[in-house]
């Protein structure tokens, strides 16, 4: 089905302006802009905007960072997700053309006099970027790389579309409907697009513009990170431009969190779990390896000191893992791991998530949190035989297919 609501969240100088509209297009969509200032503010939605949102067909494109109150608007207004990335150190090449020849009040960092800020050599415009809009662009990327645990994502890279725009589009527009117009993209893709602010569209600038002293600075920044983020490093154009349309690979060999409905998301108990009322949550695994799940658990304040929780995981209809976990280790609104051996093709398959408590003792009770949305769209909530409108408040871990 064609979406009929899109977000184009991303950094600045992605190509953003240009892939919405050309999205608006494709799918006869209007291009909607809800912000009634744009300058240095948070691009990110309130309440009023969301809700007049509500009910259109819309492309919006903007930098937001996924805040759980956009992300939840999102789920409840069906909005399709496109997130784009490109190299920081182009992106930051072209921000400095940004402000010095369009306008100095960005989001990404504070310039309080252009003139002075132009005035500087190149290198030492370069610098002040990579210090103080590199941590930015890093925070956009994390944010929205956790948030693919979480929403579903259609991602794209900057180099891909200026490179190879065919197979760019068909990504996306696969993506969000499940299939291609050949034709109205092929169109598409030869057919200027006006006011998009599309200028340069090249690839690698950030090679010959910046010093060696700028190359050491970016890379410094993103190898003294506390998260990985070789994948960025790889990607910069003097290091080989190693960039992946998977925006946001896993570890092949390695430990990555699959699905995520944090604790953020929390909105009640499912009921008093036991070996009757039973919860059975279904979700599709993406990654092999499926080898562990957390549950947000709660005891309403007390200490269980018997009695046992059963996880069952099955795939059609047939069960693959069981295990139980004593329920006097499990302490009041706390997350508690069950890991098993892997499941090496887990990636693809949906399974089955089946909770259920026995031995708790008179005046002890156990219960799952869970949201009051299903943000991640791959599965349904079910306890003592009813459906409920959310999802658990749960992890899934994979090891790769390593």
């Amino acid at each position: 089905m064609p979406p009929k609501r899109i977000l184009v969240a991303c950094p600045m100088k992605c190509g953003s302006t240009y892939v919405a509209q050309w999205l608006a297009l494709y799918f006869s969509l209007e291009r909607r802009y809800p912000l009634p200032y744009w300058g240095r503010q948070e691009q990110n939605l309130d309440g009023a905007i969301m809700d007049s949102l509500k009910g259109g067909a819309f492309v919006l494109q903007l930098h937001s960072k996924p805040y759980v109150p956009l992300m939840r608007w999102l789920t409840a207004a069906d909005v399709h997700l496109v997130f784009l990335w490109r190299n920081i150190a182009d992106a930051l090449v072209s921000l400095d053309e940004h402000i010095r020849l369009e306008d100095h009040r960005v989001p990404a960092c504070y310039i309080h006099d252009r003139l002075k800020y132009s005035s500087l050599s190149s290198e030492e415009r370069y610098a002040f970027l990579i210090q103080h809009a590199g941590p930015w662009f890093i925070q956009i990327y994390l944010m929205w790389k956790q948030a693919d645990a979480t929403l579903p994502l259609v991602t794209g890279h900057f180099e891909q579309l200026v490179s190879c725009p065919s197979q760019f589009f068909e990504r996306l527009t696969s993506g969000l409907a499940g299939s291609v117009d050949r034709d109205s993209l092929d169109a598409l893709v030869d057919r200027p697009i006006e006011n998009t602010r599309f200028n340069q569209g090249v690839s690698g600038r950030s090679s010959r513009l910046f010093s060696e002293r700028n190359k050491w600075q970016i890379e410094r920044l993103l190898r003294e990170y506390p998260e990985d983020l070789s994948a960025l490093v790889d990607e910069l154009p003097w290091r080989g431009n190693r960039w992946q349309s998977d925006l946001f690979p896993h570890n092949e060999f390695g430990p990555s969190i699959d699905l995520l409905i944090s604790d953020e998301w929390a909105h009640a108990p499912v009921g008093l779990i036991s070996e009757t009322s039973v919860v059975r949550q279904t979700f599709c695994c993406r990654r092999p390896g499926l080898n562990n799940i957390e549950l947000l658990c709660a005891t309403h304040g007390r200490e269980i000191p018997a009695g046992v929780v059963k996880i069952r995981l099955e795939r059609g209809g047939r069960a693959l893992r069981e295990l139980e976990v004593p329920l006097s280790s499990v302490k009041d609104n706390s997350w508690v791991r069950m890991a098993f051996p892997p499941i090496p093709d887990s990636a693809g398959s949906e399974f089955d998530l089946i909770v259920s408590a026995a031995g708790i003792p008179e005046g002890c009770s156990f219960t799952i949190w869970a949201s009051d949305f299903n943000p991640h769209r791959r599965g349904t909530l079910c306890f003592a035989g009813e459906h409920h409108t959310g999802a658990l408040c749960m992890r899934t871990g994979c090891m790769g297919s390593g």
